[in-house]
């Protein structure tokens, strides 16, 4: 939510508290859902899922297989039960958005409302501030005034897709002292040795 100037939706906030959609939907999880830690559910559902593949007649000793009990009981922990936890329950909050200007210019407007179109049509998930819209999807290139994501679940899974798609990529944006990052705020701002797609213009020029 957006500042507003005259400070009622402060105190509308303050009136709420706890009882906005997020915090006040009932939902029929038990009082004591949350007593065992993380590590104890995960090990319980792991041994659950494990004999079921068994029964299923999987063959857990395989390379593709072994390491899929964990993962299921991990996501099924982290992902889908996590947001139930009251302690994670969002808290609502106003903030100044130094960038709804962009909503004013009449070509990137227009490129918002048309994609917003398309996909509140096809039905597509969105979330959406007013100025940006991000969509769940694999595609690495995304339309003006939409910004894709996609979940990974391991990093060296996630480093072998960008390696097999890396014609498809122009560069990588992160943080830490890896070099093949570009660091955030910098994709425009290239150095002299910076190349479109890692090609050497230069040594391109030479050789034509």
């Amino acid at each position: 939510m957006f500042e507003g100037q005259n400070g009622k939706l402060n105190q509308i906030i303050d009136e709420m508290g706890d009882d906005h959609i997020s915090g006040s939907a009932e939902n029929p999880i038990r009082k004591d859902a949350f007593e065992l830690s993380e590590n104890d559910k995960i090990a319980s559902i792991e041994k659950d899922v494990a004999n079921i593949l068994h029964t299923l007649g999987m063959d857990l000793g395989d390379d593709s297989l072994s390491g899929t009990p964990l993962r299921v009981a991990k996501m099924f922990v982290k992902e889908i039960f996590g947001g139930l936890n009251p302690e994670r329950k969002p808290k609502l909050s106003t903030f100044e958005n130094s960038f709804k200007g962009l909503i004013d210019y009449d070509k990137y407007r227009n490129n918002y409302d048309y994609n917003k179109a398309v996909y509140l049509m096809s039905k597509f998930e969105l979330l959406e501030n007013g100025f940006v819209m991000l969509k769940e999807d694999p595609s690495y290139a995304s339309p003006i005034a939409t910004l894709f994501y996609e979940y990974y679940e391991k990093r060296d899974a996630l480093r072998n897709k960008l390696e097999a798609d890396s014609q498809l990529i122009q560069c990588i944006v992160g943080n830490g002292s890896d070099s093949e990052y570009v660091p955030f705020g910098q994709t425009q701002k290239p150095q002299l040795d910076d190349y479109a797609d890692g090609v050497d213009t230069f040594e391109f020029l030479v050789k034509l």
